[in-house]
């Protein structure tokens, strides 16, 4: 199928755009009268099978979303892959989405093996841009990882591992940005490379001017003391993307990025560079070529000094500032303030905010005297009742029981994060996926409504109550709270109910709420594909496939289809369960086999400009989160695209160097 468009601006670039889980696009600089670009599918090639196979795992009690950015996340603070392995089964039950590891680079003072917590930092001043050659000296093995993370799958539960990409260690001075600030422990790789450094003698950050504007910006070259690695060098870049590769292939599922904000963007008016597209994209695209999908979110404290939305291309981005209000909500006995849905971080998608209760740099910094550490762990869980209960990955810090006693890699003793409280609010986040959210309060009580079956309650005083009070958005009906298991009902607009002694109640019919989905859904591939199957909250789940297969299945499944389908035919996969209430719940995904050998050709006719660079991107219709101002248009052009990867609906979008364009985002729908 062929589609053309007519368009009335004068492009000097132009661009289709694509989804990433479809193709990827090699883009061209051509200068001829008609300009050919051609592009290779980059697709997981599985081995071969006539029929699906189908491996089962154990499966948890509690039901997890197959996305991270779906569901919220356990930082197991400085625990090694072995605490976390053996913690597993109740992660799972208490509902978290994912776990957080500290980061797996070497760290600084590598040789004391049995340093306390007390000395936490020193793994945010890593001596290597690798895993810990030999294994981390205070969280285990390459082989412990990755059994870690073969266990989490078998629950649904994805590993994120910590990165430190701007810095690594420094001698005991901080000498900042010059040849003494660099550690001797340093990996000589880098540390004997002066391109890899930044050099301008910088010693700290001037957050009043955080300017992004050159090579002398104190923003993102330089950083406090630390030696800041020059990310706009290919050495470091690659080293960083190694680094993911490597993490990918022991199991890893994402990634956060340190000091995110410090480390220049494309965007840059001065000092940029390509870092986050070389590092984000090729780690997503190293996974994809594995059938596998990995969540990237960066550290972004206050302003980003930059619209966010130049991060947020990239990745997820934390929001401090709506974090700390919510927590400070608590402690102030503030009910305005914790009952406000506002965001520091506007305009992205849900999926790319991580908000919190507090984090390790909130309760640790400055020897354990952060801005939360006087907060009770009671007040901690009353806000991420709040930040859980919303639409919003959010991010559960594990306090240490005691920093100077416990050592490094032991798992705290502190287990509130899976007190009933905790765990059922996690739940109903997961429960409600995909819903609206609604924030109001009542007295000393905050609400969040989740679609019109659903709400939490916090007495943000801590204590219990009989409550009624004013829903938006619930329907009538009688509900369980999750936490007590006691019952409220709704009637014309009001709640009512008793709040347990936590100040806490999560209060919807879990037994209505199940889900089944694989992963990842529909695509194309060559050869064979093998999917990951999920049961949320049900029973009797089944498969069933075009190709005749068909077995039962529980969180974890893996089935490997498409072996005896024809190239350019589909096979279909077909999921079914029955949720606890005895209601049913399906899904349907179909998978395009392509030949390995395909070319997608696209054609733009440049003889009327004879342009010397012309660039095509392919995006499908669901990137539409990149919006852009749009100026009146000007004189017509033809664009050609070959359609063979048989898209339902094709965009063009265009653009050239100056920015302007001449019709809104996504594109005009190409015929």
């Amino acid at each position: 199928m062929n589609n053309t468009i007519n368009h009335s601006t004068k492009p000097q670039r132009s661009r289709i755009l694509r989804k990433l889980s479809a193709v990827v696009l090699s883009a061209a600089m051509l200068g001829t009268s008609l300009v050919g670009l051609s592009h290779t599918a980059l697709v997981s090639a599985q081995a071969a099978s006539a029929t699906p196979s189908a491996t089962s795992v154990p499966q948890a009690s509690s039901a997890l979303p197959n996305h991270i950015y779906d569901g919220v996340i356990l930082h197991a603070w400085n625990w090694s892959f072995n605490s976390i392995k053996s913690n597993l089964p109740a992660i799972a039950a208490a509902g978290y989405t994912a776990v957080q590891t500290s980061p797996v680079q070497r760290p600084k003072d590598y040789s004391n093996t049995s340093t306390s917590q007390w000395d936490w930092w020193k793994v945010y001043q890593p001596t290597t841009l690798s895993f810990s050659p030999g294994g981390h000296p205070w969280f285990g093995s390459k082989e412990e990882f990755k059994a870690m993370c073969d266990e989490a799958d078998k629950y649904g539960i994805k590993i994120i591992v910590d990165v430190v990409a701007n810095h690594l260690a420094n001698n005991n001075g901080g000498e900042g940005n010059n040849r003494n600030g660099i550690s001797s422990q340093n990996d000589p790789t880098y540390r004997d490379d002066n391109s890899c450094w930044h050099l301008n003698g910088s010693m700290g950050i001037d957050y009043g001017n955080p300017r992004r504007d050159g090579s002398t910006s104190s923003l993102t070259h330089g950083f406090g003391g630390w030696p800041d690695l020059n990310t706009g060098n290919k050495k470091v870049q690659n080293g960083v993307l190694d680094l993911l590769k490597e993490c990918i292939d022991l199991g890893a599922d994402g990634f956060r990025f340190d000091a995110a904000k410090h480390i220049e963007l494309p965007t840059d008016p001065g000092g940029a560079s390509d870092f986050w597209p070389t590092v984000i994209n090729g780690a997503e695209q190293y996974a994809a070529s594995k059938g596998r999908e990995i969540y990237c979110y960066g550290e972004i404290l206050d302003d980003a000094g930059t619209d966010i939305k130049n991060y947020t291309k990239y990745m997820g981005v934390t929001d401090n500032r709506a974090s700390k209000d919510i927590r400070k909500s608590i402690v102030e006995n503030n009910i305005g303030k914790a009952a406000n849905s506002w965001l520091n971080h506007n305009g992205v998608p849900y999926s790319k905010i991580v908000l919190w209760a507090e984090s390790h740099d909130t309760y640790a910094n400055d020897d354990y005297t952060g801005e939360s550490t006087e907060s009770s762990q009671d007040q901690i869980n009353r806000a991420w009742a709040i930040v859980a209960a919303r639409q919003f990955p959010a991010l559960y810090y594990i306090r240490p029981d005691n920093p100077r006693s416990q050592r490094m890699g032991q798992a705290s003793g502190n287990t509130a994060w899976k007190n009933a409280e905790v765990a059922e609010v996690n739940k109903f986040h997961n429960a409600f996926v995909g819903e609206s959210e609604y924030m109001s309060s009542s007295g000393s009580t905050v609400l969040i409504e989740r679609g019109t079956t659903g709400v939490v309650l916090v007495n943000i005083s801590g204590y219990g109550q009989q409550f009624s009070g004013k829903v938006n958005k619930m329907k009538d009906g009688t509900y369980k709270d999750q936490v007590s298991g006691g019952t409220f009902t709704v009637s014309g607009g009001v709640i009512s109910g008793t709040i347990g002694n936590k100040g806490i109640a999560v209060v919807y019919n879990a037994g209505s709420y199940g889900s089944v989905s694989a992963t990842p859904d529909s695509t194309s591939f060559t050869d064979s594909i093998t999917v990951s199957l999920t049961a949320n909250n049900v029973t009797n789940a089944k498969y069933t496939t075009s190709e005749g297969a068909s077995g039962s299945f529980s969180t974890g499944t893996t089935i490997t289809m498409g072996g005896s389908t024809a190239v350019g035919g589909s096979v279909t996969l077909t999921l079914s369960g029955t949720k606890q209430d005895g209601s049913s719940v399906s899904a349907k995904y179909t998978y395009l086999k392509k030949n390995p050998n395909e070319v997608t050709t696209i054609y733009f006719d440049n003889s009327s400009y004879n342009w010397s660079k012309v660039y095509a991107y392919i995006y499908n219709k669901t990137d539409t989160d990149d919006p852009i101002p749009i100026p009146p248009p000007v004189p017509s052009s033809k664009i050609l695209f070959t359609n063979s990867l048989h898209w339902g609906s094709v965009y063009a979008y265009f653009f050239n160097s100056n920015g302007t364009v001449g019709n809104e985002w996504p594109g005009q729908t190409m015929t």
